[in-house]
C-alpha cells in the first residue's frame, strides 16, 4: 500500500471515499428478493430468449442474432449467480434442471457466437478479394456454420424455472 500511495497521491482519499460510500450503501435498507421474485425473473428472461430466438427465425438480421446471443448470456449469467448464491448458504433451489441449462445455454452461446463470427468473416472477405474467389470462400464459410446451426437445432430451449421443470 504504501507503494501505492508514493506513485498515487490521491490514493488514500479514493480509498476513504470508497470506504465511505461503502458504509452508505450498507446502510440502506435493501428488499429481500424473496424465491418466487427470482423464480418470475427467471421464467420472465427464459421468455425474452425465446421471443429473441424466434425473431432470429422470422427476420435472421445481424441486429436479432446478436440480441438473441445476449439474451442466452444474460440467462446463462443468472443462472450461475443463483448457484454462487446457493453454494454459500443460501436457500435458493438449484437443481439438476439448472445446471443443464447453464450448460446447454452455454453451448447455444458459444455457437451463435461462432454464426455471427463466420457471418462477420464471410462480409469482411467478400468486400476484400475479387468476387469469384470471394464467392468460393464464402460458400466455405457458410459451411463451416452449419455445425453450429445443428447444436441449435438438436438443443430443447433450456427450461430453468422450477414450473418449467415440472412441465417437462
Amino acid at each position: 500500500m504504501a507503494q501505492a500511495l508514493a506513485k498515487d497521491p490521491r490514493f488514500h482519499r479514493r480509498r476513504s471515499e470508497l470506504r465511505a460510500l461503502t458504509e452508505r450503501l450498507t446502510a440502506l435498507k435493501w428488499p429481500d428478493v424473496s424465491p418466487d421474485a427470482i423464480e418470475r425473473g427467471l421464467l420472465q428472461s427464459e421468455r425474452r430468449v425465446r421471443r429473441a430466438q424466434t425473431d432470429m427465425e422470422a427476420r435472421p438480421t445481424v441486429k436479432n442474432l446478436h440480441r438473441w446471443r445476449r439474451r442466452v448470456r444474460r440467462l446463462r449469467m443468472q443462472l450461475e449467480l443463483i448457484r454462487r448464491i446457493r453454494n454459500k448458504g443460501q436457500p435458493l433451489a438449484f437443481t439438476r434442471h439448472h445446471r443443464l441449462a447453464i450448460r446447454t445455454l452455454s453451448e447455444s452461446s458459444d455457437a451463435i457466437g461462432a454464426i455471427q463470427d463466420l457471418r462477420t468473416l464471410r462480409r469482411v472477405i467478400g468486400n476484400e478479394i475479387d468476387v469469384e474467389v470471394g464467392r468460393q470462400v464464402k460458400e466455405t464459410l457458410k459451411a463451416l456454420e452449419a455445425p453450429h446451426h445443428d447444436v441449435l437445432r438438436e438443443q430443447a430451449p433450456p427450461r430453468t424455472t422450477a414450473m418449467d421443470a415440472a412441465a417437462s
